[in-house]
C-alpha cells in the first residue's frame, strides 16, 4: 500500500522540493485548503489500490445479492434509460399522489360525459 500524506498548500508551496521528492517514491500527497483536500500529487499513470470503497451502499448491496454488474457493457439507449430513470427516482419523493379511493376507482371507470367535449369544441370554434 502507498504512503500518504496530506499537506496544506502554504506548506506544499515553502517545501515543494521535498514533497515532489516524496511522490517520487512513491507517496501519495492529498492538498488540502481549508481542512479539505483539493488536489492529489502522484506519479504519472500510477494506479493505487483503494481499501476504501468508493460507494459503500453498492458495495454492500453486491455482497448481499441485492444488486449484480451487468454481464454485457450498456449501449447508449440503455444508458440514457437508466439515466431517465435515476432522475424520476430522484423526483419521485417531490411529487404528491392522490389515494384511489373505491369512490375514484368508480367514476374512472364510467364513460366520459359527451357535453364537456361540446363545450371544449365550442370554445374552440368561437374565434374562429
Amino acid at each position: 500500500m502507498a504512503k500518504r500524506k496530506t499537506v496544506g498548500i502554504k506548506e506544499l508551496k515553502n517545501n515543494l522540493s521535498a514533497y515532489f521528492r516524496d511522490v517520487r517514491h512513491g507517496t501519495r500527497v492529498y492538498v488540502s485548503d481549508r481542512e479539505k483536500v483539493v488536489a492529489e500529487l502522484h506519479e504519472p499513470g500510477t494506479v493505487y489500490a483503494t481499501d476504501e470503497d468508493p460507494n459503500p451502499v453498492l458495495a454492500a448491496w453486491l455482497r448481499a445479492g441485492i444488486v449484480t454488474f451487468p454481464k454485457r457493457p450498456m449501449n447508449e439507449a440503455e444508458i440514457r434509460m437508466t439515466s431517465a430513470l435515476t432522475i424520476v427516482e430522484a423526483e419521485r419523493a417531490n411529487w404528491t399522489t392522490m389515494s384511489l379511493t373505491p369512490g375514484v376507482l368508480t367514476r374512472a371507470g364510467r364513460a366520459f360525459p359527451i357535453e364537456p367535449v361540446r363545450t371544449l369544441e365550442a370554445i374552440h370554434l368561437a374565434p374562429a
